[in-house]
């Protein structure tokens, strides 16, 4: 089966033939419950490699250490667990997906410990279903960049800002080729840091892309806080709008909200690099 995964710190996207899907990232140690009710399928208790623990709503209400692992990579356990239980839920007894990794570590090192981490069979258990299935095939995309092979414009250059919870992508496109000198990380999100002031984040963010960015460039805003920060980027960059990427589901063409934005241009990309026709 053919997936996109943008595993977030905050929120695990997927996207598949069948739409997008996401979930809480949240995970938590497990503990023996009295009270065992599961409200959606969004309370999550997993085990994998003879270790259970707790994900998703779960955790968050049960969890006494619950964590959000940040930061500028995607190479660590964490993601592991979040990505194999998006496979689980989303998935098939075979899959071939493509994940992301921020801007600023993707590198062919992290890349490598990604897919390293990720190929081959998988035990997981999850709210008392026991599956076994392969990850066949990863492929690792560029956060934010990744994203205009999922957009239409005309425009021969593009810059996308990727708003996360753990990091801000902001990306670069020149005649459909990827420009790394003008694309960074910076390294704090919506969720990050201790200040929950969104203003003075967004401020912060045009501050450093007007260092090498014209004010005319054509910028799309993508990530949870691409319709919020929309209005305030457009006040810098006159041309400045927000991702809504389509989608089809049942037939339908749909337009998904720009924190999907990751997850819909990754499961594009794996269908061109899988063969899939479809």
């Amino acid at each position: 089966m053919i997936l996109g995964i943008d595993s977030g710190s905050s929120n695990v996207k997927v996207a598949t033939a069948e739409g997008v899907f996401q979930f809480t990232s949240q995970l938590g140690e497990w503990r023996e419950r009295n009270l065992k009710n599961q409200f959606s399928e969004d309370d999550m208790e997993y085990e994998y490699n003879g270790k259970k623990g707790f994900a998703g709503t779960l955790a968050v209400y049960e969890s006494e250490f619950v964590r959000q692992m940040m930061g500028s990579t995607k190479a660590h356990e964490d993601a592991k667990i979040r990505t194999l239980l998006a496979i689980h839920r989303f998935g098939g007894l075979n899959n071939q997906i493509v994940v992301g990794q921020p801007i600023i570590q993707h590198n062919e090192t992290e890349k490598q410990k990604i897919k390293d981490m990720l190929i081959g069979h998988h035990t997981l258990t999850l709210n008392g279903v026991t599956k076994t299935f392969a990850v066949d095939r990863v492929e690792v995309a560029a956060e934010g960049g990744a994203i205009y092979w999922g957009i239409k414009t005309t425009a021969s250059l593009v810059r996308i800002i990727d708003i996360g919870s753990g990091t801000v992508n902001c990306a670069t496109i020149a005649d459909g080729r990827y420009i790394d000198k003008d694309s960074f990380s910076l390294e704090y999100g919506a969720e990050s840091r201790k200040s929950r002031d969104l203003t003075l984040m967004i401020d912060s963010i045009i501050a450093h892309t007007s260092k090498t960015w014209s004010k005319e460039d054509v910028v799309f805003v993508a990530g949870g806080l691409g319709e919020e920060a929309e209005k305030q980027i457009s006040s810098y960059y006159n041309e400045a709008k927000k991702i809504n990427i389509p989608y089809v589901m049942d037939g339908d063409y749909h337009f998904a909200h720009p924190v999907f934005a990751n997850a819909l241009a990754f499961y594009n990309i794996a269908r061109g690099l899988y063969d899939v026709q479809r």
